[in-house]
């Protein structure tokens, strides 16, 4: 065993210092992973290129789709496609060979308590031609972040936002996990635009800080993948093999299934237009047994006739997803969640608790090509993503597919960003009200209880009632140490108010060197 840790770590030293780039052509079948740099970098290309076929709201990236873009990059850490041309290790005629170091260390401060969490990894990818890739990442985490938040149960769950954990020290408050990340990725006949994708990982749909439709804050999940564009459409379909865990019963483990697709559509002038729709259902129990249902396997079909004709048994999400680009300085994005509704009660004002609806509007824009502002709005009714059968909520492992925080709840989002050369700077800031359950009533903004579990039916109206008011505000700093490898040095200040019965307010610190790979949010603005 100490013999492996020590292959390990000398293996990701020296992929860290003999690693280079070099110039090559775009392979057509890598992700692009979903990452803050690279939606600010995307985003300000789409801003600034609306004419072009790219659509910008479905993540991660094919980077066969990203072939349009002539212009450069704006952010010296992806001047030189870092994300969307491979950098090689080894290279022959037909073959490729890259494996990238990844490195994550971070110190957390805050008014009563401190916590730390480290880790190591490296990427690792394989690319025939350039239509074929294998690909592959790990990395393992030690963390006692989970205590600055809510750790009431993830001592007990299977899974962390870091992964899978493989052990616990409750002394040191510490949790082991190992994520596990990867994809087999295929264009058949050298074709841009038809991509066949398998492995395990996460997608966005989405332009928002928050995505109400599809979000990366669930743990990754294996799934099976058909992209597909043409014209001014792009259509993508996976299907993901999920799991069922509830902070109410941490112990009960289940296995459950969902089918995704999106169809969107980019017009002249930058505007969008998405339909976005989903299918969860649960795997076997001591009542039923079932598996993939063969009746959702059709990459082509509406999911909500065939629920509807297989008795409604199962979880049926539908959405829009739409945006402008305006004067090529910002852009205008909507989304809406409709998750069960009724016509009659939607009208009526008696705030049916069965009307399942979430929005968000919001505005991004860059004043030039190093300033970047943001500011948006979710609203979530009570009990939308949530289930009469807890196992077909809308999550995974135990984290919401949408929204972190569930439903019931009105927030409000800003941001503003700068980049100038290896310098960053960021600020941003939440509020949100949001309806909490009491003890002796179901108020709608928890997706792991039964909706069969409330008391009433009407009155329900959103962040009105044992309302809870969360602020947090944020501000970081970081430098670009190794271009190569994406690797920052960053440093924030944040303060958090929250208010219920009574005002509790906390400020801290954090400090952390790592590698620019996934989407990690500073603590707590990531809450």
């Amino acid at each position: 065993w100490y013999l492996y840790k020590v292959l390990r770590w000398g293996f990701i030293v020296f992929v860290f210092l003999f690693s280079r780039t070099k110039a090559q052509n775009q392979f057509l079948a890598r992700n692009v992973w979903i990452h803050p740099d690279v939606q600010l970098a995307m985003d300000y290309l789409d801003i600034k290129h609306p004419e072009s076929s790219f659509h910008a709201s479905f993540k991660p990236y094919l980077s066969g789709y990203t072939r349009g873009f002539k212009d450069t990059l704006p952010f010296k850490s992806i001047s030189d496609r870092r994300f969307l041309v491979p950098r090689r290790f080894f290279s022959a005629s037909k073959l490729t060979w890259e494996s990238t170091g990844l490195l994550n260390a971070a110190y957390l401060t805050s008014s009563s308590k401190s916590a730390y969490e480290w880790g190591y990894g490296s990427e690792h990818a394989l690319l025939i031609k350039s239509n074929l890739a294998f690909v592959l990442n790990w990395n393992t985490t030690y963390s006692q972040l989970y205590s600055m938040g809510d750790s009431s149960w993830i001592l007990l769950n299977q899974t962390s936002s870091s992964g899978t954990i493989m052990k616990r020290d409750r002394l040191k408050n510490t949790v082991l996990s190992e994520n596990y990340q990867g994809y087999v990725s295929y264009n058949p006949g050298n074709s841009p635009y038809f991509n066949l994708q398998a492995g395990k990982g996460k997608h966005v749909v989405g332009d928002g800080y928050r995505s109400l439709l599809h979000s990366d804050h669930a743990p990754a999940y294996p799934y099976a993948q058909i992209s597909a564009k043409a014209w001014r459409l792009q259509y993508h379909i996976w299907y993901a093999a999920l799991k069922h865990q509830s902070p109410i019963d941490p112990a009960f483990l289940m296995n459950k299934y969902g089918v995704f697709h999106y169809l969107s559509y980019k017009g002249p002038k930058g505007f969008q237009l998405g339909f976005f729709e989903s299918v969860i259902w649960a795997g076997s129990d001591s009542l039923r047994k079932r598996s993939w249902d063969p009746s959702y396997l059709n990459p082509v079909v509406f999911f909500r006739p065939l629920e509807y004709h297989n008795g409604s048994p199962d979880n049926v999400l539908m959405g829009l997803n739409s945006s402008a680009v305006l004067y090529n300085f910002c852009k205008v994005y909507a989304q809406f969640a409709l998750d069960e509704f009724l016509l009659k009660k939607m009208f009526s004002g008696s705030h049916w608790w069965g009307n399942k609806y979430a929005w968000q509007l919001g505005l991004k824009g860059y004043i030039n090509r190093h300033w970047f502002l943001q500011a948006e709005y979710n609203y979530v009714r009570p009990f939308t993503y949530s289930h009469l059968y807890t196992a077909q909520n809308y999550a995974h492992a135990g984290y919401a597919l949408a929204h972190p925080q569930g439903s019931n709840l009105k927030e409000a989002f800003l941001q503003g960003a700068y980049r100038y050369k290896s310098f960053a700077f960021a600020l941003q800031y939440v509020n949100r009200n949001q309806g909490t359950e009491t003890l002796q009533e179901n108020l709608g903004n928890a997706l792991f209880k039964s909706y069969a579990s409330r008391t009433r039916e009407d009155n329900f109206i959103t962040a009105s009632e044992n309302a809870r008011n969360t602020q947090v505000a944020q501000t970081s700093w970081g430098i670009l140490l190794l271009p190569h490898n994406n690797i920052w040095l960053k440093f924030s200040l944040w303060a958090t108010q929250v208010y219920e019965k009574q005002k509790v307010t906390n400020f801290g610190t954090q400090i952390s060197l790592s590698t620019g790979i996934w989407n990690q949010p500073v603590f707590p603005i990531s809450q």
